[in-house]
């Protein structure tokens, strides 16, 4: 029953969730309520603590230099449809995103919501004009952006060590994606 339902997921087809508007308020709340909490326990928690391998230092810089875009509905509901409304994984997720935002472009990146064309490296704009990642025009059936990587395209950069190729492709993804997934209901 799992494998059923993580492949309806893939395929774009899982249950929808209902997203009425107390439901969506709760689980806002809930996630702040979280997001609160990791920020506070992970200052002062033992090693022992699970939550002191999160890194919200980014989280706490993207709130000083863009306090209404970190905590608007309509960027944290983002992160609650990526994890089906489960707020503790949206506030994980969240924090994860300022640290690998802040990682690949630097902190000046955390105070917008887009990913702009001159936060990328010199190599990440040179595989870009490449063509070789894509977001289709059209949406899966569960109206997701189609990211499409094309390998070949970029196979005359593999001679680059696999921590710099890793950090371009990421980049690359997370460009393309923050550019064309700005809808209403993107996932």
């Amino acid at each position: 029953q799992e494998r059923e339902r993580a492949m309806l997921e893939l395929h774009g087809i899982a249950d929808t969730i209902d997203e009425a508007p107390s439901m969506v308020s709760k689980c806002l709340e809930d996630m702040h309520t979280e997001l609160e909490r990791l920020t506070l326990s992970t200052t002062s928690a033992p090693p022992s603590n699970p939550n002191r391998n999160i890194n919200v230092t980014s989280y706490r810089k993207a709130i000083t230099l863009n306090r209404s875009w970190v905590f608007s509905t309509e960027f944290r509901i983002l992160f609650l449809r990526a994890e089906r409304f489960d707020p503790i994984l949206a506030a994980q997720k969240m924090i994860r995103y300022f640290h690998l935002k802040e990682d690949l472009f630097g902190v000046s990146s955390l105070c917008q919501p887009k990913t702009l064309l001159q936060d990328m490296s010199p190599k990440a704009i040179q595989i870009l004009e490449l063509g070789g990642w894509q977001v289709l025009p059209g949406r899966d059936q569960g109206g997701r952006a189609i990211v499409f990587g094309a390998e070949k395209r970029i196979q005359k950069f593999r001679t680059s060590p696999e921590d710099v190729k890793a950090a371009v492709r990421v980049s690359l993804v997370f460009f393309v994606i923050s550019i064309r997934t700005r809808t209403n209901k993107s996932r």
